[in-house]
């Protein structure tokens, strides 16, 4: 049965399938106040009402369930899509079950989908969904949540404007898969520097992650114009612990993003004072970022467009494409 469009003055109706760590679990007993769950950000939004909670596990659904006040629950979301009103749906299960969540979601009439990444296990499965979405009244927003950080699109915009002068190289580090995390490595290269244009991988990390999605050291390929610049992708093994930095090197300074993401050093061309007659990079400033809120200005999107403000979010559906299609050229290129 396709549900009743709603009034878009009405508060949006939520559910979410999937209540592990992203769904709602990494902000249950958070003390910091950083909001690191699709939960979280719903709940701490005041914007909309989390109803409706699914998940395969009995045990993690009712914990849930306990700890965000939600008495709806299913352990079948396409019960939970017949029988529930539903405006806005998080979908933060395993990659591999996005598919058949999607079509059921668009045949039961929700309207809006946000989606964990990446958005699907493999590049062809992501062009299904997007056909499917497509071909419906749906809007679906990936979850690269950096995209939603408004300190973070300042740096860029500023970085776009030619802040530190012709590209050199960029050094990218991350761990825990190609796909899994690093895409979300890829999308934030993808922002600064637009897709590259070839790939190569140079080695594979044995991690316990491996078997199912390779953790890979790469060399990518981007354009500016007639000019070309190398960007070298490197992995580490996330059981030691995890890293995920990006290091900028223009011709008149460089960004440095460290802290996964949480803080931004800018590096500016000035005189060495100990060797007269030579420049050297100094240092500029650092901006923090806004990556713990990044899911709450997320949600604060989401409902604008279930208010008929707006209608394309900061992540779509292309964007997740784009970031497999260069996880796909990595893969293929694994000697």
């Amino acid at each position: 049965m396709e549900h009743l469009p709603r009034n878009p003055g009405t508060i949006p109706q939520v559910a979410i399938i999937g209540c592990g760590n992203i769904g709602s679990r990494l902000d249950e007993q958070n003390l910091t106040g950083a909001i690191l769950s699709h939960a979280g950000a719903y709940q701490r939004s005041g914007l909309v009402h989390l109803s409706t909670l699914c998940d395969t596990s009995p045990q993690r659904l009712h914990e849930c369930g306990c700890v965000r006040g939600v008495d709806k629950l299913y352990t079948d979301y396409r019960i939970m899509l017949r029988e529930e009103p539903i405006d806005i749906l998080s979908i933060c299960t395993p990659t591999i079950q996005r598919l058949p969540l999607v079509q059921a979601a668009i045949e039961s009439g929700v309207r809006i989908i946000f989606c964990e990444k990446p958005l699907a296990y493999s590049l062809a499965e992501a062009e299904t969904i997007y056909k499917v979405v497509q071909a419906s009244q749906t809007i679906m927003a990936v979850n690269y949540l950096r995209r939603w950080d408004p300190s973070l699109q300042e740096v860029v915009d500023t970085f776009k404007k030619g802040q530190i002068g012709q590209i050199q190289h960029a050094v990218a580090y991350y761990g825990k898969g190609i796909l899994n995390n690093g895409s979300h490595m890829i999308d934030l290269l993808n922002l600064f520097f637009g897709t590259p244009f070839h790939g190569q991988t140079l080695r594979r990390i044995e991690d316990q992650y491996s078997d199912i999605d390779p953790t890979l050291d790469c060399v990518l390929e981007y354009a500016d114009g007639e000019h070309t610049f190398p960007v070298h992708f490197l992995a580490s093994d996330y059981r030691h612990y995890s890293l995920f930095e990006l290091d900028i090197i223009g011709t008149a300074g460089r960004i440095r993003i460290y802290e996964k993401g949480q803080k931004i050093e800018w590096w500016q061309v000035g005189d060495d004072d100990y060797f007269p007659g030579y420049t050297t990079l100094t240092y500029l400033r650092t901006v923090p970022t806004q990556l713990h809120s990044a899911l709450l200005y997320a949600v604060q999107e989401l409902v604008t467009i279930h208010q008929g403000q707006s209608v394309s979010p900061r992540c779509d559906i292309q964007m997740a494409i784009e970031s497999l299609r260069v996880v796909e050229m990595l893969k293929q290129s694994i000697q």
